[in-house]
């Protein structure tokens, strides 16, 4: 069998992406690929890596990666994609290794700036109930140790030492993310299939949405408050509903993103030359102006009065 897996990596549109194979998993079969109903949670392989990441957990493994092979004999596929963004968090490649041993396999890992993808986790961890994370970005960055998820040097070393160069595709986020579809028709690309054969689209709901840039600065503070989930909702409604007007602004400074930039140039050069691709760009005032959002300067008390009183009043207006 042909094995092409996608690692993610996290804040990379892996869960767009999945609905995006989930949906065409007809259209897929056509051109001789498999997208397994086996270890499923959600629409991505999230069981298939959780089993892969343990020797207790491997018996799970090998019992999932038969029901896999058995969906593409009984389709006749002799490709099977596989995706989860949590292949990213493993970090005993060798359980997979041993699983698809005799197979050919091909690693797809999407990599995306360090910048960005700061301001991005640190937009999820604001946003979701289970972190409800209430600092600033400079304060979050400091709590979560992200060098080992910056360093993505490190991360295709992993999946380079058991399954080999030759099977690593790095692919830009970065890059295809600027065009409508990139990230779909980029994926296709990889595994040299048409985009233009007649794939659906997936709804927009499926994506990860981030919240409006201002709505961070009130969320963090009422994330200091003891919010029910249902409350954390309907803040985060009420924020959306308030801010979605305002222009998207940047979290870091131009500034903060070349301090950023600087320390992880030259891994992110190894990537570049090891795995022959051209995922990052350095922070310019082109792309980047210096107009930021500042976590005390920017935050007015009156309004997180306003939101508070709309908060117990209940809600949207």
């Amino acid at each position: 069998m042909n094995f092409f897996i996608h690692i993610g990596t996290h804040k990379t549109g892996s869960t767009a992406l999945q609905h995006f194979l989930l949906i065409n998993r007809a259209k897929l079969q056509e051109h001789g690929f498999l997208y397994p109903e086996t270890g499923l949670k959600d629409a991505g392989h999230h069981k298939i890596a959780w089993a892969s990441r343990s020797k207790d957990t491997f018996p799970q493994l090998n019992k999932l990666m038969q029901l896999v092979r058995g969906e593409a004999n009984k389709l006749k596929c002799p490709n099977i994609i596989l995706s989860s963004e949590e292949f990213e968090f493993g970090r005993d490649i060798n359980h997979l290794k041993t699983a698809l041993a005799g197979d050919n396999c091909k690693i797809i890992v999407f990599l995306r700036r360090q910048d960005t993808l700061l301001e991005s986790e640190y937009n999820q961890h604001v946003k979701m109930h289970l972190t409800k994370y209430s600092h600033s970005i400079f304060k979050f960055h400091f709590d979560h140790d992200f060098n080992q998820r910056f360093n993505y040097k490190y991360l295709c070393n992993l999946w380079t030492h058991k399954f080999g160069q030759e099977a690593m595709s790095v692919v830009s986020y970065d890059n295809c993310s600027r065009e409508p579809q990139g990230i779909f028709k980029e994926f296709l690309n990889v595994i040299k299939v048409p985009f233009d054969d007649g794939f659906l689209l997936p709804e927009e709901g499926h994506a990860n949405a981030s919240l409006p840039s201002k709505a961070i600065l009130y969320l963090a503070r009422l994330n200091t408050l003891s919010l029910t989930k249902n409350q954390h909702q309907l803040a985060i409604r009420i924020l959306v509903d308030e801010f979605a007007s305002q222009k998207k602004q940047a979290l870091l400074s131009l500034n903060d993103r070349k301090l950023l930039w600087a320390r992880y140039e030259g891994v992110n050069g190894f990537v570049e030359n090891t795995y022959n691709t051209s995922c990052f760009v350095e922070p310019s005032e082109t792309e980047h102006n210096d107009e930021y959002l500042d976590f005390c300067n920017d935050f007015d008390v009156n309004m997180y009065a306003k939101i508070i009183k709309r908060l117990l009043g209940g809600g949207i207006n």
